[in-house]
């Protein structure tokens, strides 16, 4: 039984009241394209669907012809000899059906697939849309042909070689500094023409108490600054060059014409922002707003935002490793840099730790738990050189699809830290001896908060407390490097609700072998 597809269907037909019946057939359409797309035809491809088990059959109708000789379409005929491989029974002049094996089909599938993803791109290109890449590592003839499919920047640059390729063959790159990936040191030379014109300073992810403390976009301004940028040339990065790549008119500088959005710094070398206009208007002053707006949510009308917790109470079970064997399979992190490394190693066992866990060379038990349509799909796996050194920390918080993802050092630890945040609806947790020691809500769809910056600045502030109490440096991002862990386009390894993922062969790998 294809119990995934039935749970998901259930759900559809609760949430969205579309009958069951009606969904069978629309999947049975949809696979039908797909098939008939591969095979260029039209009306010998059928897709059954059992209505019980919501088990599949793709088949073609074939014509039965004398000999291999005589099968002028592989696609409409079959020679008699393989038809009575099939059926017994079959003579010359039958029509026979042929299965489409799942193999062959999930080929087709998945070519269905790529298709798809291909004509989203066109579609914003032909409709004047930016399309934003994220590809690091890629490289040579890969890299062409993603850029001819239309993508036009990187954020993902991790080293100049790699940037200058993509320089070349006409993206845009986007200098990436944040909280837990720095890449800006490494990318120093495209800080001056012809290379500074195609280049923009971006942060991805930062965490509100890094906003507070060193600022957004004019934090990079003044790293930049201290890394012997021209002070004009990194303003440019971060106002001009952006606006003109997403086609912002009269934005992005000061001159006659332009738009008044205005920052007002004290210098060129501390960079601090004094005041900030918008359309001409003051907005902001010293750090403080000027005219706050009121938070207002409907809470009717986002119910399915702020409740977007599906997934049952996490029990022991859930956290049992589905393979055996003597050797584990370790997702080793970088530090400052969202690239993994994999390394097999003798599989672990000590005593009060994880079944995996190995506390001296930092390597912790990993967990991922879909929590958005209550399939019970959880992957396992390990995490190595990550710096906890005891319990268990959880966050709802992982990119992109946002699951649950949990690591911790033992079993316990790590069950009472997913269902905290659970209970939650969201957020992040770190769990000790069996104790939540710390905890930030995230109840709006598990990702924001409700409170002000400042507010959840305190409460991560004591998380980062906490964890630094138990032996984790103060400048590990945790939770951060956290996010990273699930999202399964950045080599080597990722972790999501399926497995370990291998990126660039695109496969689920085994934990343990």
């Amino acid at each position: 039984m294809n119990k995934e597809l039935m749970e998901a269907l259930d759900i559809l037909e609760k949430e969205k009241e579309i009958s069951k019946e009606t969904l069978f057939e629309a999947i049975e359409n949809s696979l039908m394209t797909a098939c008939k797309n591969h095979f260029g035809k039209a009306d010998n491809v059928h897709v059954e669907i059992n209505r019980e088990t919501c088990d599949f059959l793709v088949y073609a109708e074939k014509e039965v012809v004398p000999t291999k000789d005589d099968v002028e379409d592989d696609c409409l005929q079959i020679a008699l000899e393989d038809a009575q491989e099939i059926s017994k029974k079959a003579q010359v002049g039958d029509m026979i059906h042929v299965e489409i094996k799942s193999k062959e089909f999930g080929r087709i599938a998945t070519q269905n697939a790529k298709n798809v993803i291909l004509q989203k791109i066109r579609d914003c290109t032909e409709a004047g849309k930016i399309v934003d890449g994220h590809a690091p590592l890629l490289s040579a003839k890969d890299l062409n042909a993603y850029i001819a499919a239309g993508v036009q920047s990187d954020h993902e640059c991790s080293n100049i070689e790699e940037a200058m390729e993509k320089l070349r063959l006409g993206q845009y790159i986007m200098i990436r500094e944040g909280t837990a990936a720095k890449n800006m040191e490494a990318l120093m030379p495209l800080f001056r023409e012809p290379y500074c014109s195609r280049c923009m300073l971006v942060t991805d992810d930062k965490h509100p108490g890094d906003l507070l403390d060193s600022g957004h976009i004019d934090s990079n301004i003044r790293k930049a600054i201290r890394l012997g940028a021209d002070p004009a040339v990194a303003v440019k990065m971060a106002t001009l060059v952006p606006a003109q790549y997403f086609g912002f008119k009269q934005r992005g500088a000061v001159a006659p014409g332009y738009r008044a959005d205005l920052v007002v710094v004290s210098d060129l070398e501390s960079f601090t922002v004094e005041q900030v206009y918008k359309n001409g208007t003051l907005v902001a002053e010293h750090g403080k707003t000027l005219k706050p707006a009121p938070l207002d949510i409907d809470r009717v009308r986002f119910s399915h935002v702020m409740d977007s917790f599906d997934l049952d109470e996490i029990t022991l079970q859930d956290l049992e490793l589905r393979e055996s064997g003597e050797q584990e399979r370790v997702i080793c992190l970088n530090r400052g840099e969202l690239l993994t490394e994999e390394k097999i190693i003798p599989f672990q066992r000590h005593p009060g730790k994880a079944p995996g866990v190995d506390p001296e060379h930092n390597i912790v038990k990993l967990a991922v738990f879909e929590r958005h349509h209550h399939s019970g799909h959880v992957g396992i796996g390990f995490l190595g050189n990550f710096s906890l050194k005891c319990g268990a920390v959880a966050s709802s918080i992982a990119h992109d699809s946002h699951n649950l993802i949990v690591a911790g050092d033992n079993d316990t630890d790590m069950i009472l830290a997913g269902n905290t945040v659970r209970k939650n609806k969201g957020g992040l947790a770190f769990v000790a001896d069996g104790q939540v020691v710390a905890e930030l809500a995230l109840p709006v769809a598990g990702l924001m908060s409700t409170e002000s910056a400042e507010s959840v600045a305190a409460k991560m502030q004591a998380l980062n407390d906490a964890l630094k109490a138990h032996g984790v440096a103060e400048d590990i991002g945790i939770f951060m490097t956290l996010a990273f862990v699930s999202l399964p386009v950045i080599p080597k390894l990722r972790l999501n609700t399926y497995g370990i993922i291998d990126v660039a062969q695109q496969k689920v790998v085994p934990a343990v072998f």
